[in-house]
């Protein structure tokens, strides 16, 4: 009987030892977006949001945060273009009627969602 417990604390030292490590090694991050609105219904107030910093091309579809002088817009990808080795997109908010109004630069992209937790 003493070795079943001590081989049960083995393995939750273990599992624990494992979990820890995953959140040291984790480059995602959350946070509660306050929001505009303007990716409602996927994003409402009080949505914990996780993300990543992005080195890869995005995808139609994929959502993310990009850099407009001071501000920081969080919308969905529309357009992937390709000029001169340069990737840019066209980026909507799933609320709004029309795409933002500009091409966004792949270096402008700060953060890319990855996942959304919602709180009631």
């Amino acid at each position: 009987m003493k070795i079943a417990k001590d081989e049960a604390l083995v393995v939750f030292l273990f599992l624990l030892i494992l979990i820890s490590l995953s959140f040291v090694t984790s480059e995602s991050s959350f946070y509660k977006k306050k929001t505009t609105g303007s990716m409602r219904p996927f994003i409402v107030e009080n949505t914990i949001i996780e993300y990543e910093k992005i080195d890869e091309i995005l995808k139609v579809g994929d959502v993310a945060v990009y850099k407009k002088e001071k501000k920081r817009i969080m919308h969905r990808v529309v357009f992937v273009i390709e000029i001169k080795n340069n990737t840019f997109y066209i980026f909507k908010g799933d609320n709004n009627l029309y795409p933002d109004q500009y091409l966004v630069s792949h270096k402008n992209i700060t953060k890319k969602v990855i996942g959304v937790r919602y709180e009631v």
